[in-house]
């Protein structure tokens, strides 16, 4: 049986924690330069992690879920921000997603795994989305199909961590 601990070193919880928690936290000038011209990051640019985190909870609560789906959701997406476009997906990073076809009869959040490829197909006007779970198994999925979550790398939360830094200075 593969758990969420299968995907990362440290818990979730654990990485938001050092991220939120470090008041002495070193501003990398540079670092934060090359991360916030990099196109793949735009999608974030003007966001802060109570931005995220609120966008998460509107999608979520759009579902409908009863209150204790919500919360192991939410709980489960901590470190995830919404994809609104497949445009947005990030390569070789980490996703998971709520197949909407299951909020009817058993909602659930998968387990997800890395994103690998992302295909237009015209016949049907979806998103092919390609995944690599961690036993190594490759399946798509298709995006419009499924509220998308990709968690957020140590680069965007550099970003967001500056951004929010930004804005308290103001």
């Amino acid at each position: 049986m593969i758990n969420d601990s299968d995907y990362a070193v440290d818990s979730d919880e654990d990485i938001l924690q050092s991220v939120l928690d470090e008041p002495t936290f070193q501003l990398d000038v540079n670092a934060i330069l090359s991360a916030m011209t990099k196109t793949e990051n735009s999608p974030i640019m003007n966001m802060t992690l109570p931005k995220i985190a609120a966008r998460r909870q509107e999608v979520l609560s759009s579902m409908n879920l009863t209150p204790e789906k919500f919360e192991e959701f939410e709980r489960k997406l901590q470190m995830y921000r919404v994809v609104e476009t497949a445009d947005e997906l990030k390569h070789n990073q980490l996703i998971r997603w709520i197949p909407l076809r299951s909020l009817e009869t058993r909602p659930y959040v998968t387990l997800g795994g890395c994103l690998f490829r992302v295909k237009y197909n015209e016949e049907e006007a979806l998103h092919i989305v390609t995944i690599r779970n961690v036993k190594k198994f490759v399946f798509n999925i298709k995006f419009e199909l499924n509220a998308v979550f990709q968690r957020l790398s140590q680069e965007e939360l550099l970003i967001l961590r500056a951004v929010e830094y930004v804005e308290s200075e103001d």
